[in-house]
Parts: structure tokens; sequence; C-alpha cells
């Protein structure tokens, strides 16, 4: 081979790869039905400037609320100006431009419920007030409203989307003190089931792995916590175990493994006496338990270690062994909050500054931390960009809701990553630098 064709086949197949996109969604709160909240960007995020600010025009994003991403769009809870209802919104992922609002149901005690995306139907939901709504993922159009009624409203229970059902939890705190959850038909809304749970509860759903059970983890009328599982299609209960007896119970949701359940405890009295358990999936026996910070997010469980975020009157972000015994490793106080969704990938931490006591405005600052390290140590923190950060979501970029709408930051590119131009009659070698340059 002749050393100019050489150099115009080389530079052909660097330009495909840099033309073909990294297709990857986040569909649900905390990225799939098991709620894990995991990605993958082994090169890390750029955070010197966002690509794009999806900024809705004719309301607001609701602030500590995750986005989705699906198809090349990116999708949030909102609350029109005009009329004060809460909408999704539309936005083109490359560009940042709006593409349509859809209106839903008026939601009740702030809810920073976050949609979620059904793949297999091409829908967007999202649960206020007492229904929940599908709408064409596309256009914005409306394909139904569930019915009948769910007998309370919706407060911070975002849809779990698997098998052709939706599944929701609506909270007794609003109305009749006594919650239940739902499943609903994905094909005309209607209720295929719905079961009694505990008196109050703001719960978002988790699936295990297969898909057959439903998880619930709840709070009764004397505070305390309690896990519950249903057959996904019948709603047969199955799983009911006490968990919690600290004086708060479980108000924000549930991480489920192949063997496990792991929650964190919301309690009343003070940041530091709530409690991260880790149960048997099919007993419900407590096989660990550690204090912890309070919180209504689902921890993180990755690489052998489990991370929460909590912190109502202060920000705090924690790190345990996933051991016999759930060792402690570490408590970091800059970052995280009670609302405020934690995202891994590839050892990374991508957390949320959330704004503390009873606030759902967007974090202040998007925060970046390195889990093989130790809070003290140079280099924990990565990097961060202001006035941005709540619960973050990774696609093909990273998004999260700032103080002017949805940010997009991109992805740099594997060390040695080389894309080869032709520019006149030289060829231009751009390098960009990696996450780990940005460290220390």
């Amino acid at each position: 081979m002749s050393i100019g064709r050489f150099w115009f086949y080389v530079v052909t197949v660097c330009l495909a790869i840099a033309a073909t996109p990294l297709a990857a969604d986040w569909t649900h709160y905390a990225g799939n039905p098991q709620r894990n909240s995991v990605g993958s960007e082994p090169a890390g995020i750029d955070l010197s400037a966002p690509g794009a600010i999806m900024t809705p025009t004719g309301g607001a994003l609701v602030g500590c609320a995750s986005p989705m991403v699906y198809g090349g769009r990116v999708y949030a809870h909102g609350v029109r100006s005009s009329d004060g209802a809460n909408a999704i919104y539309a936005f083109d992922a490359g560009t940042g431009a709006q593409l349509w609002a859809a209106p839903v149901g008026m939601d009740w005690w702030d809810s920073w419920a976050s949609p979620a995306v059904d793949a297999a139907s091409g829908s967007v939901l999202l649960a206020a007030g007492n229904t929940m709504m599908a709408v064409d993922a596309v256009t914005g159009a409306n394909k139904w409203v569930s019915g009948p009624t769910f007998n309370n409203d919706v407060v911070n229970s975002s849809p779990l989307v698997i098998g052709g059902y939706a599944y929701v939890t609506d909270s007794g705190w609003s109305n009749s003190f006594q919650s239940y959850v739902y499943a609903v038909d994905m094909t005309d809304g209607s209720i295929a089931w719905s079961q009694p749970i505990g008196t109050q509860t703001g719960t978002t759903v988790a699936a295990s792995p297969d898909g057959s059970t439903v998880y619930v983890a709840d709070t009764d009328d004397s505070f305390s916590g309690r896990i519950r599982g249903f057959n996904a299609v019948t709603g047969t209960p199955g799983l009911n175990q006490q968990v919690d007896t600290t004086g708060g119970g479980f108000w924000g949701g549930l991480t489920v493994t192949a063997d496990a359940i792991y929650a964190q405890s919301y309690t009343f009295a003070n940041d530091t006496s709530a409690v991260l358990y880790k149960v048997n999936r099919t007993t419900g026996a407590t096989i660990w338990s550690q204090p912890c910070i309070r919180g209504d997010t689902m921890p993180v469980v990755a690489d052998g270690k489990v991370f929460v975020s909590g912190g109502y009157d202060g920000n705090y972000v924690q790190a345990f062994l996933d051991d016999a015994t759930g060792t402690p490793l570490w408590t970091y106080d800059q970052a995280g909050g009670w609302t405020q969704q934690l995202l891994y990938a590839d050892g990374l931490l991508y957390v949320g500054v959330g704004e503390t006591g009873w606030s759902f405005d967007p974090a202040s600052e998007l925060q970046v931390l390195d889990t093989s390290l130790d809070p003290q140590m140079p280099g924990f923190l990565v990097d961060s960009y202001l006035n941005t950060g709540s619960s973050p979501a990774l696609g093909s970029d990273l998004y999260t809701i700032g103080d002017a709408g949805i940010y997009r930051f991109g992805v740099l590119p594997e060390p040695g990553t080389a894309i080869l131009l032709g520019v006149g009659a030289g060829v231009l070698l751009l390098r960009r630098r990696r996450a780990q340059s940005r460290r220390g």
C-alpha cells in the first residue's frame, strides 16, 4: 500500500469513528428498573463548559428531578407558567431546542417525581396528582390518562415501566393515610391491579433483574419501614418484611440486585440518625445495617461499595464497603442532599450540591468525586461546575437540571484517541485531554 493511500484510509476510518454517536439511553429515575444509577463512560465528562443549555419556554423545570434520555431527546418534569399545570418537556439532545411540552395533572406537596420512558411503546410517562399520563415520545401527543383515578395523589414517585405495565405509588399523606402501589396497563392506561402498602410514603417502585417482581420500601403509621414485593403481573403479595424501626421508615425508594435490596431510611430527628440496610431479596432478612445520613434517594451499588447521598440540614455523600457488615469507608460533607440522586460511572461519582431544608430548587453545583480516594486526599474532587447538578442522567452525554434548564456536558475521548482531519495538504492531529488530567 502506498503512503498516500495509507493516510487516506486512516483519515477515512477516523472520520467515520468520529461521526458515529455513542448511543445510550437513561429511561428511568436512577437509570434503570433496578434503580442502581450506574452508567459507563470510561473517559469521563468534560465540565469545562456545557455543550448546550435546554431552557423551557413558558414554564420552569422541577429543580431536583432527573431528566430522561432516549432516542436523541431529553425529557423532564416541569410546571407551565400560564396555568401552573405540570408538564413533560421534551428537548433535542444535541441542539437543546425545545420540541414540545405536554400538560399532565397538578402535583401535590411539591412532588419532584421524574418521568420514565417506555421504549417498547415509544411513550413518556409522568405521574402527577391522582393520575399517570402517557404521551408519544416523538410528538408529545396524549396516548392515555390512567383510570380510574388513584386513591390519593402521587408525591415524588417516578414511574417504573417493564413488561407492558407501568408502576407507581400514591401517598396516603395527601388524603386517606393509606397508600397503594398500582400497575397500569401500557396499552390503554387501565389499572391492572393495586395493593395497599404503608400509610404514608412517596416511594418509587423498583424491579427484580428478571422483571418478575416489583418492590416498594414504605413507611407505616408508626414511622417504621417495611419492604414489600409483588408479582409484577398479578400483584400477588410476596415479601413483606419490617426492616427499619429507627422512627423514620423509607420515603425514597430502593435499589435491587440479583440477591439483595438496599434502602436508606429517612428520620425526622436529625441528619445522622438514619440507617442504610442491605436485606436478602428472597427472605427480607437483614444482611447488614449501618448508621447513615437521612435521604430520599436510592443507594448506588458498584465495585464492591455502596454509596448514599443525604442531608436535610447539610450536604453529605457516604461510602460503605459491601462486605459482611457494610464497613463504613468515608463521609464527605461538601455535596449531596436528601433529594440528590447519585450517578456512578467507572469509578467516578457525579453528585449535585442540593439546597438544604425544604427546598426543591436545582442543585447549586455539580461535583465529580474519585471513589478510589478518600475525601481528605488530593484529587478526590475531580471537577465541578456551578449552578447545576441535580440528579444527573448519563446518555451519550451527561444531562442535569440547573438554574437555566437542562445542562448538557460532553464526553472526553479515551486517552490517546485521535481524530485525523485533512486540512489543506496536511493532516491535523487533535487530541483532547481525559478526565484524569483535570484531577488534583
